[in-house]
């Protein structure tokens, strides 16, 4: 009983039989045509680069913008929350003197009468 031949392997060496004898008959005229398809395929993944470059630029960039704006939105918020206690201090600065005062108006008037 001969051994049995799988058909996958067959349609593989015929694949290749007829790749074989396709590149020898054909080869000289089909590798100009190749390198082409080689080289366009190499300019496509260039030019795909680069425009997810020029995107990746654009995004850091305005992602930067917004940080900014951020950190600008937040020293202004420090700044006013900063004169609010510098005023706040003032006030009770100036309630104090305010209260020396009177004391000193008190002390006044009851050395006179």
């Amino acid at each position: 009983m001969p051994p049995k031949i799988n058909k996958t392997f067959l349609y593989g060496v015929a694949f290749g039989v007829l790749g074989h004898w396709t590149l020898n008959k054909y080869g000289k005229n089909l590798r100009p045509l190749a390198v082409k398809l080689t080289e366009n395929a190499l300019l496509l993944g260039e030019e795909t680069s680069k425009f997810f470059s020029d995107v990746k630029e654009e995004v850091v960039q305005n992602r930067n913008q917004k940080i900014r704006k951020i950190h600008e939105d937040i020293s202004l918020d420090n700044c006013a929350a900063t004169k609010e206690i510098s005023f706040e201090d003032d006030i009770e600065e100036l309630e104090k003197k305010l209260k020396a005062l009177e004391s000193k108006i008190k002390k006044i008037k009851e050395n006179k009468a």
